[in-house]
């Protein structure tokens, strides 16, 4: 999870230098780091916190805000996300995006939270008891 969020925060720091947020881009790069450890939602906290700074400096640069994260949301969820997890905890891409949706429909943000490694840990009993087990028979 330390590293999704510290590319989250590193990538909103530099769009925010870039964009013309630059004397609030520290601050909002930690909010962003602080909102990106909560699963599912934590990325829409802080597009939000940060659109509205920037509507506040102008309006332009609001929706720029806006766009940038739906589009980082987009490459965040379906690249970087699955592509750590399946590097960690040895789950498939498809297997994180899915139990991270299933969780968090069933049992939100905690669902979401613990959803990657129930899905670890039935993957390991699958790998280790289940398949020897039918080898034997």
């Amino acid at each position: 999870m330390f590293v999704i969020v510290t590319v989250a925060s590193v990538c909103s720091f530099v769009f925010m230098n870039f964009a013309g947020l630059s004397a609030y881009s520290l601050a909002l790069a930690f909010v962003v780091a602080m909102f990106c450890f909560i699963p599912l939602v934590g990325s829409s906290l802080a597009m939000v916190s940060v659109a509205i700074v920037g509507f506040a400096v102008n309006p332009s640069i609001g929706i720029a805000t806006i766009i940038y994260f739906l589009i980082y949301q987009q490459f965040d969820a379906y690249v970087i996300y699955p592509t750590v997890m399946k590097r960690t905890v040895k789950v498939p891409g498809a297997l994180v995006v899915l139990s991270a949706i299933i969780g968090g429909m069933l049992f939100g943000v905690i669902g979401a939270v613990i959803a990657i490694p129930t899905t670890a840990g039935v993957l390991l009993l699958y790998r280790e008891i289940v398949r020897p087990a039918l080898d034997a028979s």
